[in-house]
């Protein structure tokens, strides 16, 4: 596989993992915030140019932040955040995650409608989509503990396994 410049934009789940270490045959850029919610992320980009990286993929998470705070309605600026993505980068190297479920502040039908939402708005700016949502939940449909630390929102080292994995098999099938 050619190696990659690789850009990791979202919050503390982006910002809590070393990526770098994860795709050592690729240049990584980590570009994750604490605590940040979508409009966070917007602001940043608005004065950030990511073209700076040389971006091949750019792998984009955000919402949880703006959930946990009983902000629900968060399709709008999902969709100014995508847009923006759009106009900075093509979109065919723009991967758009889904929202990860969570075993607290949120229900998980709000979660499953934001990600039906989000996976048409990639569709909609020919962006991929990486759904890593399913790879959380247990056999009964639940989020898996054994992916969550006991705040039920941040991730173990099981969870950053799943969600790596999946980004692995992801650019094993663009291996152009």
């Amino acid at each position: 596989m050619t190696k990659k410049n690789l850009v990791f934009i979202g919050d503390s789940l982006t910002e809590g993992f070393d990526w770098q270490q994860r795709f050592a045959d690729h240049h990584v850029v980590n570009l994750g915030l604490s605590g940040e919610p979508i409009e966070g992320l917007i602001a940043r980009l608005q004065s950030y140019p990511l073209r700076q990286h040389d971006p091949d993929l750019l792998f984009v998470m955000s919402g949880i932040n703006n959930l946990r705070r009983g902000d629900h309605d968060i399709a709008g600026r999902q969709q100014q955040l995508l847009s923006m993505l759009h106009r900075a980068l093509p979109a065919d190297k723009i991967v758009v995650q889904s929202i990860l479920p969570v075993t607290m502040w949120v229900p998980r039908e709000l979660i499953e409608q934001l990600n039906d939402n989000l996976k048409k708005m990639a569709e909609d700016f020919s962006m991929h989509y990486l759904d890593l949502y399913p790879l959380f939940l247990t056999s009964n449909g639940v989020p898996d503990a054994s992916c969550l630390q006991e705040d039920g929102i941040h991730l173990t080292q099981e969870g950053y396994r799943r969600w790596s994995d999946a980004i692995e098999r992801f650019l094993m099938s663009k291996h152009d």
